[in-house]
């Protein structure tokens, strides 16, 4: 069957922006809401992807409660973010609750909900900084 993306941003602009970057593009539905609060069903979605957003959120392990949630059984989840660091100049550019994660704590938070099959890339950046890339299973 057909898929629908659907992007969710707590931003009236970001999800503007991408509406007009999305024009044309066929089965897009665009929600505004918190990742601490998923404007979803139950069970309603097949993969979720949440990149560059969990060291922005105050309580960084809601969305991941919110991810399992959501996500149908047999579904997957795809997260990346900063591996723990200690440069406080990205905060300055990018702002941000956190710098960064350690592999440790998101594979726990992802454990403790009840993902399986986590497995983690890591990709050196700019300024010295590692991106984590988490992908799990909801069974």
């Amino acid at each position: 069957g057909a898929k629908t993306l659907i992007g969710v941003d707590v931003s009236p602009e970001m999800l503007e922006q991408a509406r007009l970057r999305l024009s044309g593009v066929l089965r897009t539905e665009l929600r505004l809401g918190e990742v601490e609060h998923l404007p979803m069903k139950d069970q309603e979605i097949h993969t979720a992807v949440m990149s560059m957003v969990l060291h922005h959120i105050p309580q960084p392990r809601r969305p991941i409660s919110e991810i399992f949630r959501v996500i149908k059984n047999g579904g997957n989840v795809v997260i990346t973010d900063f591996e723990k660091h200690e440069n406080e100049k990205i905060r300055e550019i990018i702002g941000g609750e956190w710098l960064g994660f350690s592999q440790e704590i998101i594979q726990t938070w992802l454990t403790d909900e009840g993902f399986n099959d986590i497995t983690i890339e890591s990709f050196d950046v700019n300024y010295g900084l590692t991106i984590n890339i988490f992908t799990a299973n909801k069974h």
